[in-house]
């Protein structure tokens, strides 16, 4: 299911706008610093019904504001973004693939690489016959 994921994500108009890549679980590069798009599967079964979750894990570069020296959450690009997933997950066209989006994005600031990491966990159903 994190192929699925990612194929999706990496073929939708998000993947588009954003100036980094998407990819799948630890092969964004660690000194990275752009704008990026990370999928990977948190938790899943194998068979004829398969459940399970994956999450996405995007990161944002912070800004600044005015003359402040620190960097800040970019919170509209984040909730841009945030929009931007939930949509994709809507608009996907597997019937037999179901995908939902039932937590909050969890965000965490990381102010060494002067980024905001957020993660939207999807929980999907699918039924392989």
């Amino acid at each position: 299911m994190e192929k699925y994921i990612y194929r999706l994500i990496k073929s939708s108009a998000l993947a588009a706008e954003i100036d980094g890549n998407v990819y799948r679980h630890e092969m964004r590069p660690r000194d990275a610093k752009s704008e990026d798009i990370e999928v990977r599967l948190i938790s899943g079964n194998i068979g004829q019904c398969q459940q399970g979750e994956v999450e996405i894990v995007v990161y944002v570069p912070q800004m600044s504001v005015g003359s402040r020296t620190n960097k800040v959450d970019d919170l509209a690009r984040i909730q841009w973004i945030c929009d931007m997933i939930r949509l994709t997950i809507e608009e996907h066209g597997n019937p037999r693939i179901h995908l939902c989006i039932n937590s909050e994005p969890k965000m965490k600031s990381l102010p060494e690489a002067k980024q905001t990491q957020v993660k939207v966990k999807l929980e999907y159903s699918f039924v392989n016959h």
